[in-house]
């Protein structure tokens, strides 16, 4: 299990190697709901793009961690 920072997760999206990264991952990455919510609050490419990613990856949503995986 990996967890993750609100500053890894905007750098992997604005620099497009979030997917690369979670498509080559075989562990579960974990993002608090604090950092879903600092990532995602503002209307950038890089917040949008990570809202999409953990609402479509693999159907696997927890409010309280949000689970990539």
């Amino acid at each position: 299990m990996l967890v993750f920072d609100s500053s890894t997760v905007i750098l992997l999206a604005m620099i497009e190697l979030l997917d690369i990264f979670l498509n080559d991952f075989s562990g579960e990455v974990v993002l608090s709901k604090g950092v879903f919510q600092e990532c995602t609050v503002k209307s950038t490419f890089d917040s949008l793009w990570i809202k999409r990613r953990v609402h479509f990856a693999n159907s696997c949503i927890e409010y309280r961690n949000i689970v990539i995986g």
